[in-house]
């Protein structure tokens, strides 16, 4: 959506302040709010510091931003088990159940 050239600027904290204010709180009601309820939101939270189309603005960036550090991630190894390790641990106790059986008197 383009700027309104009738809209005064606002301070880029108050915008936001108020975008992540909304998403915050839609996210906590609803997995998938509607724009609309962001927006209400963002707009109420900014009273009247930033406008519709500076809120939009924000919001859209913030998506591009999410979306954008999303692909560049690396996959991170945080000692997940992997099938391979997995079956290498399978056989390793399956080895100390060997070893133990029979060295205990009934």
């Amino acid at each position: 959506m383009a700027p309104n050239p009738h809209d005064e600027p606002s301070s880029g904290a108050a915008r936001q302040q108020a975008v992540l204010y909304a998403r915050d709180r839609n996210l906590e009601r609803d997995a998938v709010p509607h724009e609309r309820d962001y927006l209400r939101d963002a707009l109420s939270r900014s009273m009247g510091c930033a406008t519709v189309s500076e809120i939009q603005a924000n919001s859209e960036e913030q998506v591009r931003r999410v979306r954008s550090s999303k692909s560049n991630r690396r996959p991170v190894d945080r000692g997940a088990p992997t099938p391979t390790r997995m079956i290498a641990l399978e056989h390793q106790t399956i080895a100390l159940m060997r070893q133990g059986q029979q060295t205990q008197p009934r």
